[in-house]
């Protein structure tokens, strides 16, 4: 599901794993794009822990290692 958040939103290519070398940039590339997004929310008062919310997306993220 993140994977997918992060293609359709977060300009996550569909094929990104495809190429060893690069897969982890275009992971986290996106990924850092969605973390952006959260602080600014949270700056923004919408999201009510920044933190908190990055670190349970963290946790998603270490899940699927790849």
């Amino acid at each position: 599901m993140l994977e997918n958040i992060l293609i359709n939103y977060f300009g996550l290519k569909e094929d990104w794993n495809d190429d060893e070398e690069t897969k982890k940039d275009n992971w986290y590339n996106a990924y850092d794009k969605l973390i952006s997004l959260v602080y600014d929310l949270g700056e923004l008062g919408v999201i009510y822990s920044a933190d908190k919310t990055i670190d349970c997306l963290d946790e998603i993220d270490t899940e699927g290692e790849f």
